[in-house]
């Protein structure tokens, strides 16, 4: 019956005209195996064909379809893969440059313009912008400033368009792969004190160079960040708990492999094969590793951890501010500087931070103490049970 449905739907899609063509010519336009036709044209016509037969027509057209169809479908989802993972990396550097600036130029602040343009940006559902107001006070002070301004506002405007036109709004999984394969925001600075601040001020400055200069570019890079993921936030609902488990399931796929690669290691050292054979199963473990480490991809955990607990309004406090109908509101820290996270994408955030934080955990207790991994597990686990806990009170 599949035989016989495979080669009837190849052949109806291929029929073209007036005059109904034959059913083996058009399957051997297709390239489907004459077995294959064979199989259905004594199924349709005359009797069973033989097990045998069948299964070597079943296995023929497998390979048919494994050459035709599914190779050049994983073809096509790769390079949409890789075009989706180069116009992100390209939008999150045009929005690092812009944070930039922004540092650069004392973080003034956004002028009226920009501030009516947020307020219409607020309202509307069907179009998120790219967060490209905190920059536009350069159009108020330098007329070729502006027009460099302008052009890279266009060109993210340009890359948010490419992105809606690859991922589909209610498919965010694809975008989600995408962020977890770029270098995670820096982590936030310690809480400066006296004696760290004279230790590290002694030991680690640059004389050739400013300094304030590695902050200035790590401020950059996180503010860069942050207005990257209140963009897909809002274009996206529901990326930041994909992301949650996303950033989770890595880390639990590298405990995995490690841990199985430590028990092949002893089953082979058990049964006394070569040094070489037990340093196998960690190679190839090794090898299907994702693009990040460990550490990153718990920079990654603590990263959205802290914009969900922004996004919720519980991470601090905020700034007042002017709305479009000169009455005075408060704008929460995550408005500014966070995701665009709705109430139900903020939920499913939370509930998959709270389900995350136990698996991370149990793996933790499955590696190895003292581990890059390890490490890596229990500040994700950490991170994602704080502000699981911290959304839901």
């Amino acid at each position: 019956m599949a035989l016989t449905r495979l080669v009837n739907g190849v052949a109806d899609a291929a029929q073209s005209g007036r005059v109904a063509k034959s059913v083996a010519k058009l399957a051997a336009i297709a390239g489907l195996p004459r077995s294959a036709v064979d199989a259905r044209h004594e199924a349709t016509h005359n009797d069973l064909p033989s097990l045998k037969a069948l299964r070597r027509a079943s296995a023929e057209a497998l390979a048919w379809l494994e050459r035709s169809y599914w190779q050049a479908q994983l073809g096509m989802v790769s390079a949409k893969r890789k075009k989706v993972k180069e116009v992100l990396a390209e939008y999150r550097r045009m929005r690092t440059v812009a944070a930039a600036a922004c540092l650069e130029s004392g973080g003034r602040g956004k002028s009226k313009a920009a501030a009516e343009a947020e307020e219409e940006d607020d309202g509307d559902d069907d179009e998120f912008d790219d967060g490209e107001e905190e920059e536009r006070h350069h159009d108020d002070n330098n007329n070729g400033a502006s027009t460099t301004v302008s052009a890279q506002r266009r060109r993210r405007r340009q890359l948010v368009g490419e992105l809606k036109e690859l991922v589909p709004r209610a498919a965010p999984r694809l975008l989600a792969s995408a962020v977890l394969s770029l270098p995670p925001p820096p982590p936030p600075p310690p809480p400066p004190t006296t004696t760290t601040t004279t230790a590290t001020a002694t030991t680690k400055r640059d004389p050739s160079s400013p300094p304030s200069s590695s902050s200035s570019s790590s401020s950059a890079e996180t503010e860069g960040w942050k207005e990257v993921m209140r963009s897909l936030g809002k274009g996206w609902p529901g990326l930041e708990g994909t992301l949650v488990w996303g950033t989770a399931d890595l880390l639990l796929e590298m405990a995995k492999r490690q841990t199985s690669a430590a028990a092949a290691a002893a089953a082979a050292a058990s049964d006394g094969e070569a040094e070489e054979t037990k340093a196998t199963a960690f190679t190839s473990a090794a090898s299907s590793s994702p693009p990040l480490s460990p550490s990153e991809l718990a920079s990654w955990a603590e990263f959205l951890a802290r914009a969900l607990v922004l996004s919720s309004g519980k991470g601090g406090g905020g700034e007042k501010r002017k709305g479009s109908g000169g009455k005075k509101r408060t704008t929460t820290t995550a408005e500014a500087t966070a995701t665009g996270t709705d109430s139900a994408s903020l939920a499913s955030a939370a509930a998959a931070s709270s389900a995350a934080a136990p698996a991370l955990a149990t793996a933790f207790l499955a590696v190895p103490a003292g581990s890059e991994l390890s490490r890596a597990l229990r500040r994700a686990a950490t991170a994602f049970a704080e502000a699981g806990g911290g959304i839901e009170e």
